[in-house]
């Protein structure tokens, strides 16, 4: 998030970001005025959490690890971060997705042991 502040401070204030176009964005460094870099960025969140194996055996902490991508794309559409940002961290999203897929495809999570029960005597 440190990092996140000083970049967008630079991207607001840097010259040659001033109304570079990029897609749909018509000027980095001002906000996204669609919210589209913020719905697509929460949905690409939303469905890497659900590539990545979860580790977490405590349910409140499933619940927040399943809240956090939400939570995250509301402060991208409240607060106001330049498009600039949201395309990089859009960009790293979809980088992680993609290396998430590579990952599960190479090396397979293996199931669970399930405990075997001997006789009793």
């Amino acid at each position: 998030m440190p990092v996140w502040f000083g970049l967008n401070t630079a991207l607001r204030y840097a010259i040659e970001m001033r109304h570079a176009t990029w897609l749909w964005v018509l000027d980095l460094s001002s906000k996204d005025p669609f919210y589209i870099s913020a719905r697509v960025d929460g949905r690409f969140h939303v469905s890497g959490f659900e590539m990545t194996p979860m580790t977490a055996t405590d349910p409140q902490q499933q619940a927040m690890m399943k809240i956090m991508p939400i939570t995250m794309a509301g402060i991208f559409m409240i607060s106001p971060i330049s498009s600039g940002l949201a395309v990089y961290i859009l960009t790293s999203s979809v980088v992680g997705i993609a290396q998430q897929w590579y990952l599960n495809r190479t090396h397979p999570v293996p199931a669970p042991a399930k405990p075997v029960r001997g006789k009793k005597s």
